[in-house]
């Protein structure tokens, strides 16, 4: 039994994702009918009461990437974002929000992550490529 199964049982892991479909849905939604200044405003704001918990964070990630398979809808990066830092506030996990582009031939292709820590929740892992334009952290 590895420590992460120890802490998270079945149920807590099976309850994690259904949270997670759910807010991938509403941010897929959400995405899909407001502003960028709404959406920043309303989803992408860090709470700045929650700690660092690798484990937590780990649970997550996966909790998002399953979500995203399970998903009836096209999610794109920023959904994931929105859905991730919900998910990282009701488990009062602190987070940073980081908005980059890179230019790739004549178009400029943006791109959205999120990390706790270091660590590296909802994103591509190859995120050298990308120029960080705004980070929004406690």
């Amino acid at each position: 039994m590895t420590l992460s199964s120890a802490k998270f049982g079945f149920f807590k892991r099976k309850t994690m994702r259904l949270i997670a479909w759910i807010y991938l849905i509403w941010a897929i939604l959400s995405h899909r009918l407001s502003s960028f200044e709404s959406i920043k405003r309303k989803w992408l704001m860090p709470d700045p009461s929650g700690l660092i918990d690798i484990i937590l964070a780990k649970q997550i990630r996966l909790s998002i990437i399953k979500a995203n398979q399970l998903s009836p809808f096209k999610s794109n990066c920023l959904s994931q974002v929105m859905a991730a830092s919900s998910l990282c506030r009701h488990y009062k996990l602190s987070y940073t929000i980081h908005i980059g582009v890179k230019k790739t031939g004549s178009t400029l292709k943006a791109h959205a992550w999120l990390t706790s820590d270091s660590f590296l929740i909802c994103g591509d892992d190859d995120l050298v490529q990308y120029a960080a334009i705004d980070r929004l952290e406690e």
